[in-house]
């Protein structure tokens, strides 16, 4: 309660910014980025990658399959997919069970390494924060002196952190081993690391605030940083979606940016920090996935996933203004309805897949029929809308990964998701949709006739069109399920038969 309570703050004291935002004049600043600096953002971005990557391979230990390089490199791909799907606390140490214990880890042993990870990254963040806060005379040296000093208070303050779960762990009953455990790891090391994890992500901030033509002098990008990452945190939402982006909002318009040069740098800060990285993930994912010796391991949670999150790529443009006119390559006298019909077809088509998600990490063939179904229906909707090839080439993607992976999918009798898990997934679909509609949405006029108009360039209408539509399904999908099951959402109960009198 307490972090929906900030998220809406957040979004209040900043209304005014986000109301204000032209989206066109965004993208205008988009096609004017700064490729040079851009790519040093992306390299910054990569660092960090690989800085994270480091816990794994000096908190974890050493086994028959999992040397030095093998911990780092699972360390960095399960960084990039939890970061950008925006689970990080929860999301990165499920991808890391998953992994490890599959390598030889007993659980057990991966939760100790988790535990010495959580210490670095700490004293990392809290190092960073203080060397800022710390009074040093302006000049030419202030800078690299808190660099320097970021650094110090990072290793002393991880030897302080581990000295002092070791004592506490050893006077709790059972906790010997993870005390002898983080009794192995060299706190210098660990330390290192999470002043490399923080100073990178700081350091590509302020890159892709240069290549959106910003001017950010280092301790200010850096304070911007670290206010939306704690307001993300304090919200408790996943990967603070919103409540980060309406902080770095604010302190980038209080600086001196406008709104739409701010929203610029956010948007290429989210690009080279969340989605680079995470391509590269996948990319490196499905190589195992389909070549590696454990391919078996890998591909059913890199086919669940891409689809994931694709459906929440299709959703998010979906709730967002055109780039362009629709229907560009029919004509002038191309019908409306068929772009209504389309847009709604991609919605629905999505809304769909992310309830089936689970269904397809859990090999079932009726899943995988369904969504093969729905990813050539969606991308053939967005070419019917004419400006979307980017949505069609995922949609083509994903279905095209559906079926390399087809030999996966058991021919098992079928088994359709629990109408609590449709309703979940839905409603947090329906949400998405409307928090990221109603931040990038110009033109607001809520009217009945608003949602009846049909016409070129009429987005609001359509997207008002489109959050009925989810809407409609949260309730629908999950009620059509429970018919299904019996009428309460579980298996229906075989009938009792009579038993004869004597």
């Amino acid at each position: 309660m307490l972090g929906l309570s900030l998220f809406v703050g957040l979004i209040a004291m900043g209304w005014s910014e986000l109301s204000a935002l032209d989206w066109l004049a965004v993208r205008d600043e988009l096609l004017e980025v700064r490729w040079r600096f851009l790519l040093l953002a992306a390299l910054a971005a990569l660092l960090n990658v690989a800085g994270m990557g480091l816990y794994d391979a000096v908190c974890f230990p050493r086994a028959p399959r999992l040397g030095f390089a093998v911990r780092w490199g699972v360390g960095s791909v399960c960084f990039a997919w939890s970061n950008f799907l925006t689970f990080g606390p929860i999301g990165g140490p499920a991808l890391r069970v998953l992994v490890y214990t599959r390598r030889g880890l007993r659980a057990s042993s991966v939760a100790r390494g988790l535990a010495a990870q959580y210490i670095g990254f700490t004293a990392g963040l809290i190092a960073w924060m203080a060397a800022l806060a710390l009074p040093i005379p302006l000049g030419r040296a202030s800078m690299p002196m808190q660099v320097a000093l970021a650094a110090g208070i990072s290793v002393a303050l991880t030897a302080i952190i581990r000295r002092a779960a070791i004592g506490l762990l050893r006077r709790r009953e059972g906790g010997s081993q993870t005390a002898q455990a983080l009794q192995s790891i060299h706190p210098v090391a660990l330390g290192m690391v999470g002043f490399l994890d923080w100073g990178c992500s700081v350091t590509t901030l302020w890159l892709a605030a240069l290549a959106a033509g910003v001017a950010l002098e280092p301790l200010l990008a850096a304070g911007t940083f670290f206010s939306g990452h704690l307001a993300g945190m304090a919200s408790m939402l996943p990967g603070g979606l919103g409540s980060a982006d309406t902080a770095w909002l604010l302190a980038l318009t209080g600086s001196g940016s406008q709104p739409d040069q701010a929203a610029a740098v956010i948007l290429l800060f989210r690009l080279v920090f969340y989605v680079f990285p995470w391509v590269l993930a996948v990319l490196t994912t499905l190589s195992l996935a389909y070549t590696g010796p454990n391919e078996a391991m890998w591909r059913q949670p890199a086919v669940s996933g891409a689809v994931a999150v694709g459906a929440g790529f299709i959703l998010l443009t979906a709730a967002t203004p055109a780039a362009g006119e629709r229907l560009t390559i029919w004509g002038g006298d191309a019908p409306l309805w068929l772009m209504e019909a389309s847009v709604l077809t991609s919605i629905a088509a999505a809304a769909l897949l992310a309830v089936l998600t689970h269904r397809l990490h859990a090999s079932s063939r009726g899943a995988y029929h369904v969504s093969a179904l729905l990813l050539a229906a969606c991308s053939a909707a967005h070419i019917v809308k004419g400006a979307d090839a980017l949505e069609a080439i995922v949609c083509a993607v994903l279905l095209a990964m559906l079926i390399l992976a087809r030999r996966d999918f058991r021919p098992n009798p079928p088994r359709w998701p629990s109408a609590r898990v449709a309703a979940w997934t839905l409603s947090a679909s329906t949400a998405l949709y409307l928090i990221v509609g109603l931040a990038s949405q110009t033109g607001i006029r809520i009217s009945i006739a608003e949602l009846l108009r049909f016409a070129r360039g009429a987005e609001w209408s359509r997207f008002l069109r489109g959050g009925l539509l989810l809407a409609l399904m949260t309730f629908l999908v999950p009620g059509l399920l429970c018919l299904r099951r019996g009428g309460s959402g579980l298996p229906a109960l075989p009938e009792r038969r009579a038993t004869p009198l004597p």
